[in-house]
């Protein structure tokens, strides 16, 4: 398992198993480090960048066939609820 992060300090200082490798990797400018993945999961990620579209493109394309793209954002809009 690849764990990426732009800024990996925080995830530097805790425990992780020994399959858990953690690089540091800007997704905008860098190149994924691998392909055919199983699972790309991304948690509140794309709604920063403006290149997000480019980005998405990237993380799909990283996928074997049949993987899956877990994509989680928040809904910032702002819904009336009465």
């Amino acid at each position: 398992m690849t764990v990426t992060e732009l800024e990996p300090r925080w995830a530097a200082s805790r425990h992780r198993p020994r399959h858990v490798r953690l690089l540091r990797h800007d997704i905008v400018n860098d190149p994924l480090p691998g392909t055919d993945y199983d699972l790309v999961h991304a948690r509140l990620v794309l709604r920063h960048l403006p290149e997000r579209l480019a980005v998405l493109e990237k993380l799909a394309a990283a996928l074997r066939p049949g993987g899956w793209l877990v994509l989680e954002e928040f809904d910032c809009g702002w819904t009336r609820w009465w």
